[in-house]
């Protein structure tokens, strides 16, 4: 995933939500990752990631 697609993924309130933690994920150089957000009346949005880079350690 390149810098141009994160930055402007982070520019919407959806980008934000799944390009920060690729973006986590990638300088960590993990594989896995969740994120989870309330968007009000009871109601939830998650998202697993899974990094599929090469650069993902052991």
């Amino acid at each position: 995933m390149s810098d141009a697609y994160l930055y402007a993924a982070a520019r919407t309130p959806f980008g934000r939500f799944n390009g920060t933690p690729a973006k986590v994920l990638r300088e960590r150089r993990e594989r896995w990752g969740v994120a989870a957000i309330c968007i009000g009346v009871g109601q939830t949005l998650a998202v697993v990631l899974e990094n599929v880079t090469d650069e993902v350690s052991g």
